[in-house]
């Protein structure tokens, strides 16, 4: 796994739970457009605390999809966390 032992960590920016804790909405730092986040996308997002490290997270997601294999969870997850990475919304420690 690409990220396996890095811990990523969110920007300082806006953000809330949803439908019944469902999914997150957060506010773009640089833009201010608000993004909605699937149940999936909102796991890996909560979890960019600091303290879980991706494989941490990748865990938690198998937990809940014991149907799906730990490589997609994996691609999955590192994709995401790229996209954030790129959007300068987190940071990997």
């Amino acid at each position: 796994m690409l990220y396996d032992k890095e811990i990523p960590k969110l920007l300082n920016i806006k953000w809330r739970y949803e439908g019944e804790g469902e999914f997150i909405i957060y506010q773009h730092p640089i833009t201010g457009m608000l993004d909605i986040l699937n149940p999936v996308a909102s796991i890996i997002f909560a979890n960019c605390d600091g303290v879980n490290s991706v494989e941490d997270i990748c865990s938690k997601i198998q937990s809940e999809f014991v149907d799906v294999d730990r490589d997609t969870i994996n691609e999955d997850v590192c994709s995401f966390i790229n996209y954030l990475i790129k959007e300068e919304i987190l940071f990997l420690v």
